[in-house]
């Protein structure tokens, strides 16, 4: 569980610092030129990195607290 999230966190903050180092721009016609796909990748990837570490965190502290019983 551990290595999922942690690889989800990266993932997710890599996907938001490449969205930054792309960056926009505005073509000759007015319309705006961005990668926007990658802002909602990158916060998804960081929230599922987020709960798989706290879900691993819990279940290594229920495991043991049952074997100290």
């Amino acid at each position: 569980m551990y290595r999922l999230g942690i690889l989800a966190l990266l993932a997710g903050l890599a996907s938001l610092a490449a969205f930054h180092l792309v960056g926009g721009e505005v073509g000759p016609d007015g319309v705006l030129h961005e990668p926007f796909a990658l802002l909602p990748l990158g916060w998804l990837a960081i929230v599922l990195g987020a709960v798989l570490l706290a879900s691993g965190w819990l279940r290594s502290r229920r495991a043991r607290a049952s074997r100290r019983d």
